[in-house]
């Protein structure tokens, strides 16, 4: 049996402009596993998702999918090998109803090999969705349009899934049930690789953590060290 990760980031630099966001991140992510990158605004956290799925062109350093080297693919080239990014801020088409906004996750799915998933498993995920598929999407609530950009993702068939923030602007009892869902995706073994500003959620889902400050990777453990690890609880949980 192969010890090669599924997804493995190798001492990536990127940024924007005279910008340095990344500076040689290095994490792996396994097949069937969920890993949480935690840090605070500015750590370079958004800009580590856009640059595995090709949004932002690393300076240097690699990306490889299943050993494969994926550092300069376009982004639709990468969902079409099964990395699909949900990006923060749900990014819904407002005038399409939540079928055809669903549906429009379909659209690579030619060009990917094994079981696609339907609408009908997207729904039973998400069953607040099963009723309002003829409904506009800028009708539904900030945690249904976040349900909706969830299931969108899950149309693409993921290999792994990129979720960027997904608690981002919810109601702390919106925040429980989406994140509840994410969970429900990690236990039905969907690789993911989480960014998420409830450092507390995410580490109770995520079977590992990376914390990024600066750019940079400070810290890296299973979820139950990090969070007992005194550096994280005074940084991200209140001291608690």
């Amino acid at each position: 049996m192969s010890n090669r990760a599924f997804l493995s980031v190798h001492k990536l630099t990127a940024g924007y402009g005279a910008v340095v966001a990344l500076r040689d991140i290095s994490l792996s992510l396994d097949r069937g596993e969920t890993v949480a990158i935690i840090g605070t605004n500015g750590a370079g956290k958004t800009t580590l998702l856009r640059s595995v799925v090709g949004l932002v062109r690393p300076r240097s350093g690699t990306v490889l999918l299943d050993g494969r080297d994926v550092t300069d693919l376009e982004p639709e080239t990468m969902v079409g090998a099964g990395v699909v990014l949900v990006p923060e801020g749900r990014h819904v088409f407002p005038g399409l109803t939540v079928r055809d906004n669903l549906l429009l996750g379909r659209y690579h799915r030619r060009r990917l090999k094994g079981r696609s998933a339907d609408l009908d498993e997207v729904t039973e995920l998400f069953p607040a969705l099963a009723t309002r598929m003829n409904q506009m999407a800028g009708t539904l609530s900030g945690g249904e349009q976040q349900m909706l950009a969830l299931g969108r993702g899950l149309m693409a068939a993921p290999e792994i899934l990129l979720l960027d923030e997904p608690s981002l602007g919810l109601a702390p009892v919106i925040v429980s049930e989406v994140m509840g869902r994410v969970a429900a995706l990690a236990d039905a073994g969907t690789t993911i690789l989480l960014v998420e500003q409830n450092v507390r959620a995410a580490l109770r889902i995520a079977d590992r953590g990376y914390v990024i400050e600066n750019g940079e990777t400070v810290l890296e453990a299973d979820s139950d060290t990090l969070l007992r690890d005194e550096r994280v609880t005074t940084a991200y949980l209140g001291g608690d």
